[in-house]
């Protein structure tokens, strides 16, 4: 969702590696263990995601793999539990 058109919204704490929503209305968290995997991996999306500009289109790939991008950069998620791959509209192979 950080790399699709629109507002990008984070729950508190998520940046940070927290991975449970706390509801606002309730104002208190439980401890939680800090998940670092979880907050590299933001540290890694969240630059990447802001520099994204231009056109947002769309991809057309073979199920189950959903695409979209910018217009420099291209986003392809696998849906299914296996490994998936195919040939991408701009010509290359997606593992």
């Amino acid at each position: 969702m950080s790399t699709l058109p629109g507002a990008r919204l984070y729950h508190d704490g998520q940046l940070s590696g927290r991975r449970e929503h706390v509801p606002v209305f309730l104002g208190r968290a439980q401890a939680e263990p800090v998940d670092a995997e979880l907050r590299a991996f933001y540290a890694w999306l969240l630059p990447r995601a802001a520099a994204l500009r231009g056109t947002w289109r769309l991809l057309d790939l073979p199920a189950p793999l959903v695409g979209w991008a910018w217009d420099d950069d291209e986003v392809v998620v696998n849906l299914s539990d296996a490994p998936a791959g195919g040939l991408g509209p701009w010509g290359y192979r997606v593992p």
